[in-house]
């Protein structure tokens, strides 16, 4: 059990490092899936991690916070950790352990609320929204299955409350 604390976007080296400990403890410990369990908490700068590909090309994640395809190094529209083999040019090693393939394989991903505080702000902007009507608005681009927490940090302690490994994944 092993929790990847993501409190930067760093391309979405802290998503695929959690993704590749997954493949590693099968392949080097021959583990069966049930016996990995691994918790990614996307926190702080890392936020953006958990919006949609809708969200990264309305507010223009990319310009905003200067965030290059992983593989390209090229201005991108999308999220990073959410990129596949055929439309984004990912080797497909990296895009099988994209963040919604992990979490289809029972990886936990924790948000923060407090960082997701952000998110709305850019939201509310843009769209000249109420902080409650760009909330709204946010959370529907929030990656399905991502769970918000209070703030990144209760999550990452959470996880290791349960037992789960700190690895500073970004």
């Amino acid at each position: 059990k092993t929790v990847f604390d993501v409190p930067e976007i760093t391309g979405g080296g802290g998503v695929w490092r959690a993704g590749l400990w997954s493949n590693h403890c099968r392949d080097v410990l021959k583990t069966e899936p049930a016996d990995v369990s691994s918790v990614i908490v996307i926190r702080h700068a890392g936020i953006p991690l958990a919006m949609n590909h809708e969200f990264w090309d309305l507010y223009d994640v990319g310009k905003e916070r200067k965030v290059t395809h992983p593989m390209t190094d090229k201005k991108t529209r999308r999220n990073p950790v959410l990129m596949n083999a055929e439309e984004d040019k990912m080797p497909p090693m990296l895009a099988s352990i994209a963040l919604d393939k992990q979490m289809e394989r029972g990886s936990v991903v924790l948000a923060c609320n407090t960082a997701f505080g952000g998110m709305v702000s850019m939201v509310a902007k843009k769209d000249k929204l109420s902080n409650a009507e760009a909330r709204k608005k946010a959370l529907t681009m929030l990656v399905p299955g991502v769970i918000l927490q209070p703030n990144g940090i209760f999550g990452v302690a959470l996880a290791q409350h349960h037992g789960c490994t700190f690895v500073a994944a970004s």
